[in-house]
């Protein structure tokens, strides 16, 4: 077409084509994508943009996607993936202001079984393709869609890297998700009690994921010998672990592996040290191949990922360590924000430490994932007291005088210390009610499958601990609110929470669990999201490096919620709605990336509650100024 009109059907066309690929894959920014389309980025100038628009290809950008983020366990036929698909096609309809976008999608749902060769050999029988678009299918198929895509893929010019945007900041986030869910997996393996007294402090502190052993592992143990070094100055029993405060453990960890690496191999870079994060899963058995020896001089073996493509070193990383293992701990422990790295350094780098820990791996099963008792915590800490800097260095004392500052300070801490245990009592509240309605479901069901047996009882679960809240999920409404049970905003009120938890059955596993419940009601309803086996292959719908279930309201607002693969939560199919429809100005794509800190690892409000402040003195003017202008 001709003219304005061209061009608007091409501005639409990249609207939707755009829309698509940011749908389909989290922490992509607008801009970025269309540099996934190199016929656009290279050749816009040569020829019309409508032009090149018909030659564009939304499945090999989406192919390039997945290549330079290294999602080397993306399932294309997943089922998480057709439903991203199907909200894809439906979002990139609504960008490109298609006037009916429910039937754009479900056509295009009716023609993909028919996208092999039968399809492409007929594709100038027109009559063929509308049969196919009149013919409801049940779901999406995309396995053919997939391979036509690779075969596609194979025929173009590869595009060079440097042509690509930056992949840093997505890996970031993936690395960060690998390392957020090992810390469920080890608040899954530790006692109850335990957990909640004491261990929860020691964990989120000091409890990194960098050591000899696994990373689920490494975070236990690191728990442990944190609790005995640096024992909480206050008690604190608990039944939440802070959501921000545990992410924050992940991004220490984080940069604390990264360190480690850098340190050891100074030839390589921030992004290529990510990448072997993301390829061995952060575990530094496998992303340092010399960390239990030193490589000889004729050793011939080279790094797995030493030609990757998202790595672009093209040469093999057959370089020895320059540095000792002990020191690239500390400087691990330096860049993790450790209370005492030296500390650390002496107790994960001595070989005796290695020695005793991987025994008590064994005799413990740690690797397992099982859910630890109090003796068998007993035991571990028998192994690790035994290990040098443990038994040298002197425990402190549980401090019993608070610590007097101003007034300001003491005021503000203690608001801080309120908003944390209102949110516990309302999420323990929330989490009871959902999980009394599965316990019940799960009776009926379990109660009705074994009556030949006569079985009276069906093992309920049990709370183990809540590890993540988000309070901000649904449409604002307005209510009037006189207990002040809900304090967010002082009259709009979100409908919904998202909250993870974790619950037991006596015998089995600790169980991740998804919950949605009314923030202003009685509804509320949970399903289990099962955490991969460590040393099994990982469930898709909880593997970063897989494809990921989103919710529009969580990424928004940067809170770390493990969602499961069904549909039917608040926020799964919004992103339709709220980035291309009534709230895209409210909710968009580029502001649900930049929003908050992915990898903040400074202070944070929630760790009020592990401190002991009083009042020191009277409050004067300057104090009194200052206290209400923070208030108000």
């Amino acid at each position: 077409m001709p003219g304005k009109g061209s061009e608007n059907i091409a501005k639409c066309s990249l609207d939707g084509l755009v829309a698509f690929l940011t749908c389909l894959f989290p922490y992509l920014f607008d801009l970025e994508a269309v540099r996934y389309f190199p016929l656009l980025a290279g050749e816009k100038k040569e020829r019309g943009t409508l032009t090149l628009l018909i030659d564009v290809d939304p499945l090999v950008a989406a192919l390039h996607i997945i290549n330079r983020r290294g999602m080397v366990k993306f399932n294309k036929n997943s089922a998480t993936v057709q439903a991203a698909v199907k909200a894809a096609i439906r979002c990139a309809a609504i960008a490109a202001e298609h006037p009916d976008p429910q039937q754009f999608m479900e056509g295009w749902m009716n023609i993909s079984p028919g996208v092999g060769e039968q399809f492409m050999a007929r594709h100038e029988d027109e009559s063929y393709v509308w049969r196919l678009i009149g013919t409801p299918t049940p779901d999406l198929e995309l396995e053919e869609p997939w391979k036509l895509a690779n075969v596609r893929l194979a025929k173009q010019k590869p595009i060079r890297q440097e042509e690509l945007p930056p992949a840093r900041p997505a890996k970031k986030r993936m690395l960060l998700a690998t390392i957020h869910r090992f810390y469920l997996k080890a608040l899954g393996c530790l006692p109850e009690s335990e957990l909640r007294e004491r261990l929860h402090y020691s964990m989120l502190q000091g409890g990194h994921c960098y050591g000899p052993l696994d990373p689920v592992s490494n975070i236990i143990v690191n728990t442990l010998w944190y609790d005995h070094k640096f024992p909480i100055s206050k008690q604190v029993t608990l039944q939440m672990t802070s959501t921000q405060c545990l992410w924050r453990a992940a991004a220490r960890s984080l940069y604390g592996l990264v360190s480690f690496l850098c340190t050891r191999y100074p030839s390589l870079t921030p992004d290529q040290a990510l990448q072997r994060l993301l390829d061995t899963g952060a575990n530094l058995q496998d992303a340092d191949p010399y960390i239990f020896s030193m490589a000889e001089p004729d050793n011939k073996r080279t790094s797995c990922w030493s030609g990757c493509l998202q790595i672009g070193s093209g040469k093999p990383d057959a370089t020895a360590p320059s540095v000792s293992v002990p020191e690239a701990y500390l400087a691990a422990a330096t860049a993790a924000f450790h209370s005492n790295p030296l500390s650390q350094k002496e107790f994960l780098g001595s070989p005796n430490t290695v020695a005793n820990l991987q025994t008590a791996r064994r005799v413990m099963r740690l690797q397992d994932g099982r859910l630890l008792s109090s003796k068998d915590l007993e035991m571990l800490c028998m192994c690790i007291f035994e290990c040098p800097s443990s038994a040298g260095f002197p425990q402190k004392q549980l401090e019993t005088e608070p610590k007097k500052v101003n007034i300001v300070l003491y005021t503000h801490v203690n608001e801080c210390r309120r908003v944390f245990w209102r949110q516990q009592e309302r999420a323990s509240r929330m989490v009871a009610a959902a999980l009394s309605k599965f316990n019940e479901t799960a009776f009926a069901s379990y109660a009705f499958t074994m009556i030949i047996v006569q079985a009276t009882t069906a093992p309920h679960y049990t709370l183990h601990v809540i590890c993540g809240v988000n309070e901000l999920v649904s449409d604002l409404q307005y209510v009037l609110d006189v207990s002040g049970d809900y304090d967010l905003c002082p009259s709009n009120k979100y409908r919904h929470s998202h909250i993870n938890f974790l619950a037991t059955r006596k015998g089995e596993h600790a169980t991740l669990f998804f919950a949605e419940c009314e923030n202003h009601g009685t509804g509320s309803w949970c399903v289990p999201v099962i955490l991969p086996q460590r040393d099994g292959e990982p469930d898709a719908a909880t593997d970063p490096c897989a494809e990921q279930v989103r919710c529009i309201y969580c990424e928004h607002n940067e809170n770390r919620i493990v969602h499961p693969a069904v549909s039917g939560f608040h926020g799964r199919d919004n992103f339709v709605d709220l980035f291309y429809g009534s709230d895209r100005y409210r909710y968009s794509n580029n502001k649900a990336i930049r929003r908050g800190h992915i990898d903040w690892v400074n202070e944070l409000e929630d760790d009020s509650i592990y401190v002991n402040f009083v009042p020191a003195g009277e409050m004067d003017p300057d104090d009194l100024i200052l206290l209400n202008t923070q208030v108000s």
